[in-house]
């Protein structure tokens, strides 16, 4: 790994304070509600204690899951892509980690990005729970339990980084971040967050149509002269260890570096104490604002059902639970349509399900 002070030499020529970190046996989803919820970033220790993703590795995945593929990126300071990350290409996981992820000894500019665990590797949906501080999220209730693809896995080589980006329509987002060689104490990802409500930053930035927010400056070494506003502006710094979750509002820039290898659990996601912004930026040309809210009686219906779930008691849940379902059954009925559409894992993990509902229900 790399040491911490080494990503500290340069003086950004802004304001960094650490972002809180809190244990999750003593953040109640009420105080997070309050205090971090739409308002700011927080790191959430222990969050995934006693689940099998705590043992996530470059090893588990490699063996577990055989047919799935990873989209790479290459990050380029000068991209006009989200989050200067050009695309590269598919690659199968196993050939990708045995390739990229070898703690710096072979160099690689390959970022493995936003894996969908349910088309790609959907039994690794059992190893986990979504952390009480999110329960439930409307782009699932709206598609019958299927989402848009989160959440999602992230592999970060050590060395490699993201540009300074703003989430697809302002999305609040979480990732709980493992060591891809087991367990340790070493940092794995330092994430430098912005306030969404710093709208100066924004001055030096552009939304584009192959990206959702670009921004001019460099986040790790800003040039005051050239960028003078951001010498008013606060960046949160949290360096993520081994089994750590950080959340991010919606709508706050954010870069991070990869400082040894890691896998990112990771989910933007719409509740309803987060719709309200989101709602506010809809536009009829946004296909997430149509899913979302496909009209006044269908939003109606499903803040009901986001209400619903934010008054039970606070625990964490599965992710067939939290996607509105009861399990691997339903899981499998809602992405029947995906089956046998190349995607190899999801049909081996769901063709007995199915088969099995289908005798169920003398269905043909």
């Amino acid at each position: 790994g790399v040491a911490v002070s080494s990503y500290l030499t340069s003086p950004p020529g802004f304001a960094i304070s650490a972002c809180d970190v809190r244990s999750a046996s003593e953040l109640s989803y009420f105080e997070f509600n309050a205090t971090y919820a739409q308002k700011q970033p927080v790191v959430i220790r222990g969050a995934f204690d006693g689940m099998p993703a705590v043992d996530w590795t470059k090893a588990n995945f490699v063996e577990n899951c055989k047919d799935a593929l990873v989209t790479t990126y290459e990050f380029k300071e000068a991209a006009k892509h989200w989050a200067n990350l050009k695309q590269v290409g598919n690659m199968s996981l196993s050939d990708y980690l045995t390739t990229h992820f070898t703690n710096g000894v072979a160099a690689t500019d390959l970022y493995g990005f936003e894996m969908q665990l349910k088309l790609h590797c959907p039994a690794k949906l059992e190893e986990f729970e979504i952390p009480k501080y999110f329960p439930g999220d409307f782009f699932h209730f709206a598609t019958n339990m299927t989402g848009l693809g989160w959440p999602s896995v992230l592999f970060g080589p050590q060395g490699t980084q993201t540009g300074l980006h703003i989430d697809t329509h302002r999305l609040p987002f979480w990732i709980a971040v493992f060591d891809g060689e087991g367990p340790s104490t070493r940092p794995l990802k330092h994430f430098r967050t912005f306030s969404h409500e710093d709208n100066n930053l924004r001055k030096y930035g552009r939304q584009g149509s192959t990206y959702n927010y670009h921004f001019d400056f460099d986040p790790w070494k800003a040039d005051l002269e050239k960028f003078p506003l951001l010498e008013g502006a606060v960046a949160k710094d949290a360096f993520l260890r081994h089994g750590d979750l950080l959340y991010i509002p919606g709508g706050s820039p954010h870069a991070v570096k990869n400082m040894a290898d890691n896998i990112g659990l990771s989910m933007n996601f719409m509740d309803r104490l987060h719709i309200w912004p989101f709602v506010k930026a809809c536009n009829r040309n946004s296909p997430l604002c149509n899913i979302a809210i496909p009209s006044q009686e269908g939003f109606d219906r499903l803040y009901g059902i986001a209400d619903h779930v934010h008054q039970q008691p606070e625990r964490s849940r599965s992710y067939f639970e939290f996607a509105g379902g009861t399990g691997d059954e339903t899981f499998c009925i809602s992405l029947r349509t995906y089956l046998g559409k190349g995607y190899p894992a999801l049909d081996s993990y769901c063709a007995p399900v199915v088969k099995s509902f289908l005798e169920k229900h003398n269905v043909e």
